[in-house]
């Protein structure tokens, strides 16, 4: 699965800190595969299949995580920032 090079970062800031972060931004290519980058993740603390799991459900199970959290479905800024799906939404009707 691929997943883009800023949600891997976010994601290892997160988990292993702003330094490894900065150091994975350095490294890392601008489409990240889980498979075979496993082992360049790992020097940064991150086990890929739990990264999958975590990002898959932060991404709304969107394929891979591509797109951007502050975006809908068709890359429109969503009113926010946050990012929100029909699942997101209040079904009352309030945001």
């Amino acid at each position: 699965m691929f997943f883009d090079k800023q949600a891997v970062v976010d994601h290892i800031s997160e988990q292993a800190g702003p330094e490894q972060a900065a150091q994975a931004a350095q490294l890392l290519p601008d489409q990240i595969d889980h498979e075979q980058h496993a082992a360049l993740l790992q020097q940064f603390g991150i086990d890929p299949q739990t990264m999958v799991n975590q990002l898959g459900q932060q991404f709304g199970g969107q394929q891979g995580g591509y797109g951007r959290r502050d975006q809908d479905d068709y890359g429109q800024q969503s009113p926010d920032g946050a990012g929100y799906d029909d699942r997101d939404r209040d079904p009352s009707g309030g945001s």
